[in-house]
């Protein structure tokens, strides 16, 4: 007689199935945990009949000294399972649910809801799912604060400052000491003129735009003081600019003495105004130079139909789209010109160039510099990886 509940085994000629047992359990209990047996075989004085010794076990013996051994279920006789030395049955362990039909319609019709909802999501591809994961898990490994370091950053972020022309935002900054802020290059050559060394007027700071519709009327820049914005002899690219300002009101304290050496690895935290917008704050992992490649490859992957960079100098060769991702991607994959910078991950983007990059012991390491940016095949912006000048090769 049949004594799999699935008769399609049977018919496939499978006479041999694995069970796993708990020590210390009874045979008949493992048996009926495993599901794949009729009822029959409990109902019915059933042992096992071990293939190799003829040895008969017992559904009420242990599951001792029985690992790896095989059997067959004989049938004894037509009659019940024998009682126990009590003189009760063996207790059943499968009890009924009260209401369990009517849970298993809710639960069924439930589990169709989902499966329609799963195929009507696009499901990624396996090297798509393998870099998710692997960049998701090292974010949030690595991102982790403690409260401390949290409220020590909330201090530090008094000195993070907006860069304004006529009340348009340029970028960020910071207050280095005494009244000197410190910025990209970048930034100050939107209203710097480093021939003549004169600054456009209208030119100011503000630490506490914090929120929107904030009155501020922010620190005069009076003169730039330092200023590099290109390669130096050896071909690295400098990109910093200190400025004296002018106020009445009390500065916050300067993080000159927060400096810090640069890491190789781990958290970091970027504090400035991004989208030109009020203050923000992003926690985020550094990508280590060997993991650049795949940063650049997983971006190339996503755009087989080619991308538009955003610096200018990619179009200086009339070269079709393809050769310029192509190059494009490479140089992230290795540009000589920012060997030194800190790379990372961050959601900064345009208009947070000069923001303090701090370590996880709240010290300044580096300044935020930009970004490997470009617009996709439907004009939509990105950026491969971002970048920040370490503070070691300012001061």
């Amino acid at each position: 007689n049949r004594i799999m509940r699935n008769p399609e085994l049977e018919k496939k000629d499978i006479d041999t199935i694995t069970v796993y047992a708990y020590k210390g359990e009874k045979v008949k209990y493992a048996l009926k945990r495993d599901g794949r047996l009729l009822d029959v075989v409990f109902k019915r004085n059933c042992a096992l009949l071990n293939t190799n010794t003829e040895e008969t076990t017992e559904m009420s013996d242990l599951v001792h000294d029985h690992d790896g051994e095989i059997y067959k279920i004989v049938l004894l006789n037509l009659s019940s399972p024998p009682l126990r030395l009590d003189g009760k049955k063996e207790p059943d362990t499968f009890h009924k649910i009260i209401h369990s039909e009517r849970m298993l319609i809710d639960l069924f019709t439930e589990f169709k809801k989902v499966l329609k909802g799963m195929n009507s999501q696009r499901v990624p591809n396996l090297s798509r799912a393998r870099d998710l994961l692997r960049v998701e898990y090292s974010k949030n490994d690595e991102t982790c604060r403690e409260v401390r370091t949290m409220k020590t950053l909330m201090q530090l972020s008094d000195s993070v400052c907006q860069v304004r022309i006529n009340d348009r935002s340029k970028g960020s900054g910071f207050l280095l000491f005494d009244k000197f802020v410190l910025t990209n290059g970048h930034v100050a050559k939107t209203f710097y003129d480093g021939k003549t060394q004169l600054i456009s007027p209208g030119v100011t700071v503000h630490f506490s735009f914090e929120s929107l519709g904030q009155a501020d009327s922010g620190a005069a820049v009076i003169e730039v003081v330092g200023f590099e914005n290109g390669c130096d002899e050896s071909g690295q690219k400098c990109d910093w600019a200190l400025m004296r300002i002018v106020t009445d009101h009390k500065l916050p304290d300067g993080l000159l003495t927060h400096l810090g050496r640069l890491p190789q690895h781990g958290g970091i935290c970027i504090i400035g105004h991004p989208g030109e917008g009020v203050k923000k704050m992003d926690p985020c992992f550094i990508i280590p130079n060997e993991n650049r490649q795949q940063a650049a490859e997983r971006h190339q992957r996503k755009n087989p139909h080619g991308v538009l960079p955003t610096n200018p100098h990619y179009y200086e060769s009339a070269e079709n789209i393809q050769l310029i991702t192509q190059r494009f991607f490479n140089d992230v994959k290795k540009d000589n010109e920012f060997r030194q910078a800190l790379h990372y991950d961050t959601c900064f983007g345009f208009g947070s160039s000069g923001s303090p990059v701090f370590d996880t012991d709240c010290n300044v390491v580096a300044m935020h510099t930009g970004g490997y940016a470009y617009r996709n095949a439907k004009k939509e912006m990105h950026s491969v990886i971002e970048y920040g000048c370490p503070l070691s090769t300012v001061i």
